[in-house]
């Protein structure tokens, strides 16, 4: 995994990944909170309007949040943004009642 906000603008932050919240909690707490905060919003919001209140609401540039077409059930969505200099992505299942779900990969053993 790539370190958060480093200086090469083509990293990408899986925040599925193992271990990578707790890393930008202690490294980056602004980002952070600011995901915490995307990811207990994003429930609130049609997805239809998601990229628009992410923009305004924090300054998230680049936001792509797209359903994947996988042969899975339950159903996902890939959400993808900027803030400040650094990408993340995410994916989140959507349980039948339309909660969102964020799983963290599972660490090989």
């Amino acid at each position: 995994m790539a370190e958060p906000a480093a200086d090469d603008p083509n990293t990408v932050v899986d925040l599925n990944a193992p271990g990578v919240l707790d890393r930008l909690k202690t490294q980056h707490p602004a980002d952070y909170g600011t995901i915490a905060a995307i990811l207990a919003g994003l429930r609130h919001h049609p997805s239809r309007d998601v990229p628009h209140w992410m923009m305004t609401t924090f300054d998230a540039r680049q936001v792509q949040y797209v359903p994947l077409w996988l042969t899975s059930f339950p159903p996902k969505r890939r959400l993808s943004f900027s803030l400040n200099d650094t990408r993340y992505r995410v994916v989140l299942t959507i349980t039948r009642d339309g909660a969102l779900v964020f799983l963290v990969q599972a660490v090989p053993r």
